[in-house]
């Protein structure tokens, strides 16, 4: 599995998050414009953000940009984890229900192994 995370800055992923990504236009590059599909199998991946907005908006040009990469890297965008509100390391300890969502996606990857 593949687990991408990274906060949402300026209704877009960090710039250490996207410059990894970009790290692969090489595979872009092999997969379509080459026809080279180096690809062993296809894995599951999971993207998990957060957000000091608590508009869900802001989430939609990163998860664009994750999707795309998954894509080019022939990873099925399995789940996703998006937290709005969250301005200090503390604030996710409070929503249980993100963290039981967290712990479920966790179990799937691990018995898809």
């Amino acid at each position: 599995a593949v687990v991408v995370t990274s906060p949402i800055y300026f209704a877009s992923l960090s710039a250490q998050t996207k410059m990894m990504i970009d790290r692969f236009q090489c595979a872009w590059v092999a997969k379509y414009v080459l026809k080279a599909n180096p690809s062993a199998k296809r894995r599951k991946g999971v993207f998990i953000s957060v957000a000091g907005s608590y508009r869900k908006d802001f989430f939609e040009n990163a998860k664009l940009v994750v999707r795309s990469f998954f894509a080019t890297l022939d990873i099925e965008y399995s789940d996703e984890i998006l937290c709005g509100g969250i301005e200090k390391r503390a604030d996710i300890d409070a929503d249980e229900k993100v963290l039981h969502n967290a712990f479920a996606i966790g179990k799937r990857l691990a018995a898809a192994a």
